[in-house]
């Protein structure tokens, strides 16, 4: 870190652009640096438009709405079989091939290492029933209870964490139904 080659004052180590003064940083790893990128973060949003709405314009998943999907694999729609199963194996700590075999369709997002980390970064948007923890037993159970296609008691009952702030079938159902592709 005590060498600057272009004079920044962000070291080469951690300098995404070591020979451009005017750029140091690429949030969504697009080559376009933070200074020059209209959207750092790549979520569709601009980064005037996200610091109008107050919202970070260095996360993905932090705008008024559609950036995060329980569409996981991006395959266009969310399903159980795929999506949910997807979401509880990662909660489980299933990596690799025993996160994604036999739970992925046709679509953009279907490896492994793209998958835990789509959900890594959104480890509080899996948070469903807002009790400030992602947990298999309860927000990944919500979720697949809801893709089968359950509601009222049906899907609610014994998968809601104690803590929980959102507790009535209504609010998990209207927090999950924002997140899935229409």
């Amino acid at each position: 870190e005590t060498f600057d080659i272009d004079g920044d004052g962000v070291g080469d180590n951690s300098d995404v652009f070591p020979f451009d003064a005017s750029e140091a940083i690429d949030t969504d790893s697009d080559g376009i640096g933070n200074n020059a990128d209209p959207d750092d973060d790549n979520d569709g949003y601009s980064d005037a438009e996200e610091i109008a709405d107050g919202t970070n314009p260095l996360s993905r998943f932090s705008c008024r709405s559609g950036c995060f999907s329980f569409d996981i694999d991006e395959s266009s729609s969310a399903k159980a079989l795929s999506d949910g199963l997807l979401v509880i194996r990662h909660l489980f700590g299933f990596s690799g091939t025993s996160l994604v075999n036999g739970a992925t369709e046709e679509g953009a997002r279907t490896s492994a290492e793209e998958i835990s980390i789509y959900l890594d970064e959104a480890f509080s948007e899996l948070d469903i029933d807002g009790d400030g923890d992602s947990k298999p037993l309860t927000d990944g159970l919500l979720l697949i209870r809801y893709l089968f296609g359950f509601s009222g008691d049906a899907l609610i009952n014994g998968a809601v964490g104690l803590e929980a702030t959102r507790n009535s079938a209504e609010e998990i159902e209207a927090y999950i139904s924002e997140r899935v592709p229409s």
